[in-house]
């Protein structure tokens, strides 16, 4: 009886199934069907379009950069660190293509103190390509520009002006108050585009409206602005083709010692072994590149790790011209390397190198709480700052904090931001 019932429930199914498709099927019913293969799904960051066009305005910028009537000069001081330096700059040639305007970069040069000791500052073309800066028969470090906005440093926390300056990139027209300027100097050592992207008077301008949802555009800005000096470029080349294949964890440790770094370093190494554990799980066998300017750190990483870990024998220490072109070098091979990143917050140096790896989804690892985010760009760092300006107070928080300092201030990064 059970047979019959089984014969003439799949008769049944048949019929139902011949009904729904139009025809028949041409395997019985005892072949198991071959199931189709699952849609590809391309990357969320793939965006063809705001690719050709951001290409576009790259190619029309580098033609065109001495003809523009108009210039913005992105002033860099000495008392900041050199990853935040490059956030600013970052920052001040997004600014830049958004007004239509030409770009040159005032680098200061000279003595400095860096961890308590006295070192000098190497010049930006001794690093890096300095083409994209216009030629206009002017010199940055003597002119008088006919208009100054200073945006605050990484640090800033108690400048009257930086309130004001904020309500202009977040709230008002910016765009239509500045481009009536011909000598435009803009001082920030933080990353201001997540801020402009919340601003509603901007939307209707094509750059921004463009690259509104853009993954992409950190990663772009910087290989257009950071392209390192022919004699480095050619020595990362050869250290990363030897250390980088194989690699699928990228760490970046950086020693500061007025944060008190215990915790930090711990967190940190606590992070990496989560991540060479879920590997392992994954049967994937780990190969880890650290960069880092504390030797201490790098011994008790190859402690542990031995033969997985690599790095580059170069100095990071920034008070020498030595140290810094070894710092440069290994912010290129943190952008050049293709595996997982773990990343220290506090460091804008670490973010710089490791945000808006397209490769891998731009997922990143925070060493301060060892979870993923998606740091397809550094965020703004003075976020604390946004309940004192008008058009966003009494708003529900469109970013979430991922990091600060105890004293209320520091670098952060929007986790996840719409």
């Amino acid at each position: 009886m059970w047979h019959r019932l089984c014969h003439t429930f799949v008769a049944l199914l048949l019929v139902a199934l011949l009904l729904i498709s139009g025809g028949p099927r041409s395997q019985s019913c005892a072949q198991a069907s071959t199931p189709s293969p699952r849609p590809v799904t391309p990357s969320k960051y793939v965006d063809v379009d705001t690719d050709a066009y951001m290409d576009a305005v790259l190619e029309e910028y580098a033609r065109t950069k001495d003809d523009r009537p108009h210039v913005l000069i992105s002033t860099q001081p000495l008392s900041e660190g050199l990853g935040s330096r490059f956030m600013g700059l970052v920052s001040g040639f997004y600014l830049a293509l958004a007004l239509n305007f030409s770009f040159s970069i005032r680098w200061s040069t000279g003595s400095m103190i860096i961890e308590g000791k006295r070192a000098t500052m190497v010049a930006f073309d001794h690093l890096f390509q300095s083409d994209h800066s216009t030629k206009k028969g002017f010199y940055p470090s003597t002119y008088t520009p006919d208009h100054t906005l200073f945006l605050g440093y990484a640090g800033a926390y108690k400048n009257g002006m930086l309130v004001r300056n904020m309500e202009l990139f977040g709230c008002r027209d910016f765009i239509n108050e500045l481009k009536g300027h011909k000598l435009f100097k803009f001082t920030t050592t933080t990353y201001i585009i997540p801020l402009i992207r919340h601003n509603p008077s901007v939307r209707q301008y094509e750059f921004i409206r463009r690259t509104w949802h853009y993954k992409r555009l950190y990663r772009k800005l910087v290989s257009f602005l950071l392209r390192p000096a022919h004699h480095i470029a050619e020595h990362v080349t050869s250290i990363s083709q030897s250390l980088l294949p194989g690699v699928n964890i990228c760490v970046h440790h950086r020693r500061m010692p007025a944060l008190g770094m215990k915790p930090i370093e711990q967190s940190t190494q606590d992070c990496l072994g989560r991540v060479v554990k879920q590997n392992q799980a994954r049967g994937v066998a780990s190969r880890i590149y650290l960069a880092s300017n504390d030797p201490n750190f790098r011994d008790r990483l190859k402690g542990v790790y031995d033969n997985q870990l690599v790095f580059a024998n170069t100095t990071m220490e920034r008070r020498t011209v030595k140290g810094l072109i070894g710092a440069v070098a290994e912010l290129l091979l943190l952008q050049l390397c293709e595996g997982d990143g773990i990343y220290e917050p506090h460091s804008t140096f670490g973010v710089l190198g490791l945000a808006g790896k397209m490769a891998r989804n731009a997922v990143a690892w925070n060493a301060k709480t060892c979870q993923q985010v998606e740091l397809f760009e550094p965020c703004f760092s003075l976020w604390h700052w946004m309940g004192s300006v008008q058009c966003h107070r009494n708003r529900t928080r469109p970013w979430k904090l991922a990091w600060t300092n105890p004293r209320g201030f520091g670098l952060v990064e929007c986790v996840n931001e719409k």
